[in-house]
């Protein structure tokens, strides 16, 4: 049945709306806002790899001779009860270790669950739940690497809380005494005041026994609605207070604005360009940041 006049220009209308409605989208990186979206990146690297310190000090443990060098728990097999400790400034942290061959430490195939009950650490109230499982124990010339699993329910902070999936792995060189991060985010959700973010990207972090540590990032990672692809341009240099020395990230949006940030002797630089405009450019604009 044929339309009449006003219907068929009432369906030209709607159409024409929904067509712009997937095509046109607000821009996600720009002019007014691209140091909002930097500070938050720097954070990031501040922060460091692995979410939580406690998981941090798991996986360093977990180095060379640890299947025989830790001991958590007398062997048991079935469900067995939590070990609760106090945190230093108040609360208190409830483990439990699923030995899964009973040999009383850790060795591949063990979990250990951990909750956090208003737990205080480094000033901060920690709260919610996290599990790392052994996942390969291995070899490989000088080399000890050590595969773990982790997953994190609603644990951390009130400035950071993290749910979801971590694979990390860690290469201790046994002669050199370096130790070797590769962590990967499995769409892990991070909130932090004000907004939400997904973490799927990599860190890469070099602790070696002496001197700086070194720190890469790459990858996908959302904030609010903003998608970002990281590409680590010269590595974050970082000394052992936690200070970037030097480096520089790069992090484009979807139409291919670029935020550019920069690091030199603990001061940041943030920039921006639009879209088919190349860092440092005539069209493109800098912020200098100073780290909280």
């Amino acid at each position: 049945m044929a339309l009449s006049p006003v219907r068929r220009r009432a369906a030209i209308v709607g159409a024409a709306l929904a067509l712009a409605a997937l095509s046109a989208h607000a821009a996600d990186l720009t002019r007014s806002n691209f140091a909002r979206y930097g500070a938050i990146l720097v954070d990031l690297v501040q922060h460091g790899p692995l979410p939580m310190p406690p998981a941090a000090a798991v996986v360093g443990a977990l180095g060379p001779g640890a299947a025989a060098r830790v001991r958590l728990a007398e062997p048991r097999s079935g469900s067995p009860p939590p070990t609760a400790q106090p945190c230093a400034g108040g609360g208190e942290v409830l483990t439990r270790l699923f030995d899964l061959d009973e040999d009383g430490g850790l060795s591949v195939g063990d979990r250990v669950e951990t909750e956090y009950r208003a737990c205080m650490l480094d000033g901060h109230r920690v709260d919610g739940r996290d599990a790392f499982t052994i996942v390969a124990h291995r070899a490989e010339g000088r080399e000890e690497i050590v595969d773990v699993h982790f997953v994190f329910d609603h644990v951390g902070r009130r400035a950071m809380r993290w749910t979801g999936q971590v694979d990390a792995t860690l290469r201790a060189d046994l002669l050199r005494g370096t130790e070797h991060y590769t962590v990967h985010y499995r769409d892990l959700a991070v909130d932090i005041p004000g907004h939400r973010m997904r973490w799927s990207h990599t860190v890469d972090l070099v602790h070696p026994p002496f001197g700086a540590h070194v720190m890469s990032m790459g990858g996908a990672l959302r904030i609010d609605g903003t998608a970002l692809d990281l590409q680590q341009l010269e590595p974050f240099v970082l000394d052992h207070a936690g200070t970037v020395a030097s480096g520089r990230l790069a992090a484009r949006d979807r139409d291919g604005a670029l935020l550019h940030i920069a690091a030199t002797a603990g001061a940041w630089e943030f920039g921006w360009c639009g879209p088919g405009d190349a860092w440092p450019g005539p069209a493109c604009a800098r912020a200098p940041h100073r780290a909280r």
